[in-house]
């Protein structure tokens, strides 16, 4: 599955899907109430060590006070990876979202 959300930000970076300049998409992964037990959006728990060696480098960077809640694939270091991120809104920080992976 982390493949698939990969492979699927490359084409939406390679094709310029991205509203912004910023190669950046929402995965439908959260840690909506405690920092680093993920999920995904359907309440899925995802273990942490399933995502940890897809995060971009420095990353995940949040601590106790979970302020970042959601999870972005984006380009970083010339590379691709995840990165636990905050919603964002307004001209300058709309990100695309990834809506559908197809697994076979």
């Amino acid at each position: 599955m982390k493949r698939g959300i990969a492979d699927a930000a490359a084409i939406g970076i390679a094709t310029n899907v991205q509203p912004v300049d910023e190669a950046v998409f929402y995965v439908g992964i959260s840690d909506p109430l405690v920092n680093d037990q993920y999920q995904l959006d359907d309440g899925t728990p995802l273990p942490y060590s399933t995502i940890l060696p897809y995060f971009t480098p420095t990353n995940p960077s949040d601590d106790a006070t979970n302020v970042f809640k959601v999870m972005t694939a984006r380009v970083y270091l010339d590379g691709l990876g995840l990165d636990d991120d905050t919603c964002t809104s307004g001209p300058l920080l709309d990100y695309g979202s990834i809506c559908q992976i197809q697994l076979s």
